[in-house]
């Protein structure tokens, strides 16, 4: 049997665990930002404005692009867009950015890159605004990092396993059924 004050205490401390955790873990928009995604290039392009952000990991490298109108800010929907890998100066495969669907103005592509190290990245856009070319640098390390969502969740899992097992022992004060 398990005290209504324990089960209030373990939810109230696996709420607070669940908020700590959510404070550590980085925003994510839907296929836009991902989970500690950089920044890795903010400018404009012909006649666009680009923010590309990484996932920079060896591994399925994971590119995210938004491209919108320089002046305006509207999202450009319909675009062309390629990246094109330019490793120890020999230029590499072209890989074409899928729109992202319901996301406007947002594309995204994995790259296979299974060596650390700088890549240089030329980006191609093409849309009835015109054509837009440029280079951005992308440095890509192995996975590192915490996951503080999982260590929260773990912790919390941990705290609710230890409440059920102390209240067993425990049978002061009054009790419900479990």
């Amino acid at each position: 049997m398990i005290s209504i004050r324990a089960l209030v205490f373990t939810f109230m401390v696996g709420i607070v665990a669940l908020a700590v955790s959510m404070v550590f873990y980085s925003v994510a928009y839907a296929n836009g930002k991902h989970p500690r995604s950089e920044e890795i290039f903010n400018g404009n392009i012909g006649p666009y404005h680009v923010n590309v952000f990484a996932v920079p990991w060896v591994g399925e490298t994971h590119i995210s692009t938004y491209v919108t109108h320089p002046e305006y800010q509207i999202p450009i929907t319909n675009a062309d867009l390629a990246l094109t890998l330019d490793v120890l100066g020999v230029t590499d495969e072209q890989f074409h950015c899928n729109p992202v669907f319901g996301e406007p103005g947002w594309y995204s592509v994995d790259l296979p890159l299974v060596v650390t190290g700088e890549y240089i990245v030329s980006i191609s856009i093409k849309s009835e605004h015109g054509p837009g070319h440029g280079i951005f640098r992308i440095v890509i390390g192995e996975q590192s990092g915490v996951n503080w969502a999982l260590i929260g969740i773990a912790l919390l899992l941990l705290l609710l396993i230890l409440r059920l097992v102390l209240g067993r022992l425990n049978n002061k004060g009054t009790t419900i059924m479990s």
